[in-house]
């Protein structure tokens, strides 16, 4: 998952996308205060930016390399960027998984799964993955407050082992 699901991150999100509506709706009473939005704000891009940071030091420690001074104002840089371009886009639940099985897999074959020589042919039959000659994609959440629903978008096609 691209985005942080940890609780400073999220209560973040809320924040910030409660205000924005109560601004759209205008309904001060149900929108949290600015210094409050600001505090988490502030707070999710310094952890962010601080668990960046341990990671280039981790690297650093094992490589006895050395890190430049200015990196440290860079990852608050990039991470301020990254908050402004979530903003941008809006954050939810949902996202796209590219589906791409294991060699070995079994999976059945329909409407995730398509046997790239027969199609749609052996479907209910499961099938093991010998090569996957085309990802698939798949909705996961529905952006509100499903999470775990699943939408296949492009179903994965695969060539099977010889059964």
């Amino acid at each position: 998952m691209i985005f942080s699901t940890n609780k400073t991150a999220n209560e973040w999100r809320s924040a910030t996308f409660q205000s924005a509506v109560s601004v759209i709706v205008g309904d001060e009473s149900s929108a949290m205060s600015d210094n409050s939005a600001s505090n988490l704000s502030s707070l999710n891009v310094e952890e962010v930016a601080d668990l960046i940071m341990s990671i280039f030091i981790e690297v650093i420690s094992v490589t006895n390399g050395s890190l430049r001074p200015e990196v440290e104002n860079e990852i608050l840089q990039i991470t301020h960027l990254a908050r402004e371009i979530a903003l941008q886009f809006g954050v939810h639940p949902a996202y796209l998984r590219l589906v791409v099985p294991a060699r070995g897999k079994s999976v059945e074959i329909g409407k995730d799964y398509h046997d790239c020589y027969d199609g749609d042919y052996y479907r209910g039959q499961i099938r093991k993955v010998d090569l996957v000659t085309s990802p698939g994609l798949q909705k996961v959440g529905d952006g509100r407050s499903d999470t775990t629903s699943t939408w296949t978008i492009v179903p994965c096609e695969i060539y099977p082992e010889d059964v």
